[in-house]
């Protein structure tokens, strides 16, 4: 591995920590940039764009792009997977996925449970519930 020098520059270094390649373990060498505020826009067959407040709007890999939108809070409200899968990210608590006319609703109640809604088209939703289990630390365990 490779590391960036101590300073900045014009050409994308971003410090002492940024890793500039990596021997792959399958065999040859990955190469990463970074922009100046650090944020890595490529490497690894990666290419990641960002808004003014260096939140990720958009990254292409593999032929797929996945596109990100910012309210005016910095919170993300919207991810568009392939323009075939858009999620809606409402208060932190509620997901919607509309992906290949199915409606996905996932509602999380505190840190207890996750009610998912399943619908297709005008269908009736089909409800399932997640339980969240822990152990005596609060590490979760066990989803049911």
């Amino acid at each position: 591995m490779s590391y960036g020098a101590s300073g900045k520059s014009n050409i994308g270094n971003a410090g002492p920590n940024a890793v500039l390649s990596a021997t792959l373990s399958g065999g040859g060498n990955a190469n990463f940039s970074y922009d100046n505020n650090g944020n890595l826009i490529s490497g690894a067959g990666k290419r990641i764009t960002y808004n003014p407040m260096n939140k990720p709007t958009h990254i292409n890999a593999g032929g797929t792009t996945v596109s990100f939108a910012y309210a005016a809070n910095g919170q993300r409200y919207k991810k568009v997977i392939g323009g075939d899968n858009t999620l809606y990210y409402i208060d932190g608590t509620v997901e919607i996925e509309l992906v290949n006319g199915e409606t996905i609703t996932r509602t999380y109640v505190d840190d207890i449970a996750v009610i998912k809604s399943t619908a297709l088209g005008t269908t009736a939703p089909r409800y399932d519930i997640t339980y969240t289990l822990r152990d005596r630390l609060g590490s979760v365990v066990t989803l049911t």
